[in-house]
C-alpha cells in the first residue's frame, strides 16, 4: 500500500522540479533581450531629451527576438526624425531671433515714428514714436493710443481740430499732414500714414517729421512774393526814372531823378542784404569774435549816425557802465535795426532813445520810442522772418528777425514790452562780458552796417 502512492508523489515532485527549471530558464531567456531592448530605449529617450543625436544602434545579440529589433529599430528611427526637426527648429529659432533683431535695429534707428497699435492699445513702438509724443519708451506700451495723442493738440493744416479717432480714420484713407503741438517739442508739422495689418483690429502708424519742409515752402512762398512785390516796386520807379532822363530834362531835374534813383537803388541793396541774412541767419548773424564790447560807446554811435542819416535825434540813456561779451559788428547791426524800426513806426516829433543798464549776468541794450506800441498778441510774432508791423512800414519784415537771431547766437534774447509813459520798448539781454575790455579797437562798429 505504501508502494502505491510513493511512486505517483515521487514522480509529482520530479515534474513540479522540471518545470520549475525550465520556467527559469524561459524566464531568463525572455528577460535578457527584454532589459536589452529597455536599455537601447531608454538611452534613445535620454539623447533625445538632451538634444543629441541619437548613438549607431547595436543589436548584436542574436537571441534577441525580431519583434524586439523590429521595435527598437523604429524607435530609433522616430528619434533620429525628432533630432533632424529639433535642428532644423533650432536654426530657424536663431534666423527669427537676427531678423526680429535686424527690424528692431531698422525701427530703432529709423528718424520715422512707427508703431503697433492693436484695439486701441500701442504694443510695439521704436524710439522715435517716444520723442514724438514726448515720454519714455517704458512708459508708452501698453498704454491707450487715444491717451498719447490727445495731449498733443493735433489740427489740420487749416487749423481744424482733430481727434485721435478723427487722425486715425483719415491716415487710413490716405497720408495726411497734421500740426501737433506738444509742450515737450513745441509745434511739428508731421505726415501720418496708417496700415492695417493680418491682426484683427490692429493696425500701423507711421509718422515723419515734415516741419522744416514745411517751413522751407513757406519761406519760399514768402520770397517770391516779396520779389513780386518789394523788389518789383523799386525796379518799376528806376525803370519810370530812365524813362524820365531820356526826354529832355533841366540839370535840377536831372540831379532830383538821379537822387530819388540812389535811394531806389538802396532800397534794393538793403532788401537783398536782409534776405541773404535772414536765409543764413545762424552762420551770417552769429559772432565771429566774442569780445567785451561798450554798450554806451556803440549806442553813442549809432546815435550819431542815426542823426546824419535820418536827421532824427536819439537820445543815449547809460543807467550803468556795462559791456556786454560779443561781436561789436553784430551788435551795432541789432542795434541799427531797432533804431531804424522805431524811426518807421514813429512821427518824426517823436522821442527814441537808447536805455544801457544791466539784470543779473545779463547786460540790457533797450530802445523805446514814444509810437503806438506792439499789440500783446503780436509781441511773439513780431520777430518772425518776413513779420510786419503795419502795410506801410517800408520793409520786408527781416529787420527784427535779425535782430532776434543775432541776440540769440550771442547767447540772450530779444522781446518786446511796452515803454514808460506807452510806446513800444524793444529790448536785447546779452551776456555779460567777464572781464574789463583792455583796448578800445573793437569797441565801436563801422557806421555802414546793415540796418532794418
Amino acid at each position: 500500500m505504501l508502494a502505491s502512492w510513493t511512486f505517483p508523489l515521487a514522480m509529482g515532485l520530479v515534474s513540479l522540479l522540471v518545470g520549475l527549471a525550465f520556467g527559469t530558464a524561459l524566464s531568463r531567456t525572455v528577460a535578457r533581450p527584454l532589459e536589452t531592448t529597455l536599455a537601447v530605449l531608454r538611452d534613445e529617450g535620454l539623447r533625445a531629451v538632451r538634444g543629441e543625436p541619437p548613438a549607431e544602434l547595436e543589436l548584436d545579440d542574436p537571441a534577441l527576438p525580431s519583434e524586439f529589433r523590429e521595435l527598437t529599430q523604429t524607435v530609433h528611427d522616430l528619434v533620429q526624425l525628432l533630432s533632424v526637426r529639433e535642428r532644423e527648429l533650432a536654426q530657424a529659432t536663431d534666423q527669427a531671433l537676427a531678423a526680429e533683431q535686424a527690424l528692431r535695429t531698422v525701427l530703432d534707428e529709423s528718424a520715422e515714428a512707427k508703431m503697433l497699435v492693436q484695439r486701441g492699445i500701442v504694443e510695439v513702438a521704436n524710439p522715435a514714436f517716444a520723442t514724438c509724443v514726448g515720454r519714455p519708451l517704458g512708459l508708452i506700451l501698453r498704454k491707450p493710443l487715444e491717451e498719447l495723442l490727445g495731449a498733443m493738440d493735433i489740427a489740420s493744416p487749416e487749423g481744424e481740430p482733430l481727434t485721435p479717432a478723427e487722425l486715425i480714420e483719415r491716415a487710413l484713407e490716405n497720408d495726411v499732414v497734421v500740426r501737433c503741438n506738444a509742450p515737450e517739442h513745441g509745434e511739428r508739422w508731421m505726415e501720418v500714414r496708417a496700415d492695417t495689418t493680418a491682426a484683427p483690429d490692429a493696425f500701423v502708424l507711421s509718422a515723419r517729421d515734415v516741419t522744416e519742409q514745411y517751413r522751407l515752402e513757406k519761406l519760399r512762398s514768402e520770397i517770391i512774393s516779396l520779389v513780386s512785390h518789394d523788389l518789383r516796386a523799386p525796379l518799376t520807379v528806376l525803370s519810370g526814372y530812365v524813362q524820365m532822363l531820356e526826354r529832355d530834362t533841366t540839370e535840377e531835374q536831372r540831379s532830383r531823378i538821379v537822387a530819388s534813383m540812389r535811394e531806389s537803388t538802396e532800397r534794393m541793396r538793403s532788401l537783398v542784404e536782409d534776405l541773404l541774412d535772414s536765409a543764413r541767419a545762424q552762420q551770417a548773424l552769429a559772432p565771429s569774435v566774442v569780445e567785451p564790447v561798450d554798450l554806451v560807446t556803440l549806442a553813442t554811435n549809432v546815435a550819431q549816425a542815426t542823426r546824419v542819416a535820418f536827421g532824427r535825434d536819439v537820445a543815449v540813456l547809460a543807467r550803468t557802465q556795462v559791456e556786454a561779451a560779443g561781436d561789436a559788428k553784430r551788435l551795432r547791426q541789432a542795434l541799427d535795426n531797432l533804431v531804424v524800426n522805431a524811426i518807421k513806426h514813429t512821427r518824426p516829433d517823436a522821442e527814441i532813445r537808447i536805455v544801457i543798464d544791466r539784470s543779473g549776468k545779463m547786460a540790457t541794450l533797450a530802445v523805446e520810442d514814444t509810437g503806438p506800441g506792439v499789440p500783446p498778441e503780436a509781441r511773439e510774432a513780431v520777430f518772425d522772418r518776413f513779420a510786419q508791423l503795419g502795410e506801410e512800414s517800408g520793409g520786408v519784415g527781416l529787420g527784427l528777425y535779425i535782430v532776434r537771431t543775432i541776440a540769440e547766437t550771442h547767447g540772450g534774447r530779444a522781446y518786446v514790452e511796452d515803454a514808460p509813459g506807452g510806446g513800444a520798448r524793444f529790448v536785447v539781454e546779452l551776456p555779460l562780458a567777464s572781464k574789463p575790455r583792455q583796448t578800445r579797437s573793437a569797441q565801436s562798429a563801422p557806421d555802414d552796417s546793415s540796418s532794418a
